[in-house]
C-alpha cells in the first residue's frame, strides 16, 4: 500500500500532458482557417498596378487610306509638216529633249522634175519626245504626224475619297503616299482641289493631290496607296481608345482619385488608329487610367 501512491501520482502526471496535448492539438487545429482566411482577404484587397495619362490639350489628327493615280495637267503635242513631200532625215528618237525651234525632221517638197527642195519640220513646243510615226522614204502629208511631244507637264494625284469625310477635309491638309514600283519611298502632297459634288454611284468625292517635295521617278499613270489627313483639330481631348469601355450603353473610363479608381462616363468623338476625341466627361488634369483591369471601386498603384 506504501508503494501505490507514487504509481498513481506518475499516472496522473502522464493522462494531465496527454490532455495538454490534446488541447494544443485542438487549438492549432482552430487557428489554422482564421490564418489562411487572414493571408486571403489580404490578398484581395492589394492594388492593381496601373498605366494613366493626365489629360492635356492635344493636337488631334485623323489619318485615312485611300488608293489613287498619279496624273499630268496638259496634253501631248504632235508635230505636222508644213509642207507634203518625202521624209530625208529623222533626228530625234523617244526620250531626247527638244526645245521651241529644233529641227525634228526634213522633208523633200519637190515633185519629179523639179529643183530639190529641202523643208524642215520644227518643234512649236518644248518637251520630251514620246513617239516618232516617221520614218526616212516615207511619202507624207500635210496632215502626218511627225512626231508626239511631253510638254513640261505637272505631275498631281487623282483620288477618291468617301463622303463621310466632306464635313472635315480642307484644302492644303497634308498626304503621304507610296507607289507600287517603289514602296519604299514615300513622297508627300498637299489637297489642291475637292469636288462639289459626291459621285451617284460610289457615293464618294473626287479629290486632287499637289505633289510637294522629292518627285524622283513618278511617272504619269502610276498607281500609289495614300495616307490623307482628314480631320485636324489644333486642341482636343483624347485618350487612348483601348482606355474607353462600353457599360449600360455608355462609353466609360476609369479615373483615378486618391488611388481609387472611378467611373466615369464620357461623350466620344472622332478617331483614329490609336486615339479618341473625347467631347465631354473629362477636365483638364483627370488622371485617366489607360493599362491595366479596374472596376469601379479598385485601389490602384500608379506605375505611370
Amino acid at each position: 500500500m506504501k508503494n501505490s501512491k507514487p504509481i498513481e501520482n506518475l499516472v496522473t502526471l502522464v493522462l494531465l500532458a496527454i490532455c495538454v496535448a490534446l488541447a494544443v492539438a485542438v487549438i492549432t487545429e482552430m487557428k489554422a482557417p482564421a490564418e489562411t482566411l487572414q493571408v486571403t482577404e489580404g490578398e484581395s484587397s492589394s492594388a492593381v498596378n496601373v498605366g494613366t495619362k493626365v489629360v492635356a490639350y492635344e493636337p488631334f489628327e485623323r489619318v485615312t487610306h485611300i488608293n489613287g493615280e498619279v496624273t499630268a495637267d496638259g496634253s501631248d503635242i504632235t508635230i505636222l509638216p508644213d509642207t507634203a513631200g518625202t521624209v530625208t532625215a529623222v533626228y530625234v528618237r523617244r526620250g531626247d529633249i527638244v526645245e521651241p525651234g529644233d529641227v525634228v525632221a526634213m522633208i523633200d517638197a519637190s515633185v519629179p522634175g523639179s529643183r530639190y527642195m529641202a523643208s524642215p519640220v520644227t518643234a512649236k513646243v518644248g518637251g520630251e519626245i514620246s513617239d516618232v510615226s516617221v520614218t526616212v522614204g516615207q511619202k507624207i502629208s500635210t496632215s502626218t504626224v511627225i512626231a508626239t511631244i511631253v510638254s513640261d507637264k505637272t505631275l498631281y494625284v487623282e483620288a477618291n475619297i468617301p463622303e463621310k469625310y466632306m464635313g472635315t477635309l480642307k484644302n492644303g491638309m497634308t498626304a503621304t503616299f507610296t507607289s507600287v514600283a517603289y514602296p519604299d519611298r514615300t513622297y508627300t502632297g498637299v489637297v489642291r482641289y475637292i469636288s462639289p459634288t459626291v459621285s451617284p454611284t460610289n457615293r464618294s468625292v473626287a479629290i486632287e493631290l499637289e505633289l510637294d517635295g522629292d518627285i524622283t521617278d513618278l511617272k504619269e499613270g502610276m498607281y500609289v496607296s495614300i495616307n490623307l489627313v482628314t480631320e485636324q483639330v489644333e486642341s482636343a481631348i483624347t485618350v487612348p481608345t483601348t482606355a474607353i469601355v462600353s457599360y449600360i450603353d455608355s462609353s466609360i473610363v476609369y479615373v483615378v482619385n486618391n488611388n481609387i479608381a472611378t467611373r466615369r462616363v464620357v461623350t466620344t468623338g472622332s478617331n483614329n488608329d490609336t486615339d479618341t476625341v473625347i467631347t465631354s466627361g473629362l477636365e483638364l488634369g483627370d488622371v485617366v487610367v489607360v493599362e491595366g483591369t479596374v472596376a469601379d471601386g479598385t485601389a490602384v498603384n500608379i506605375v505611370y
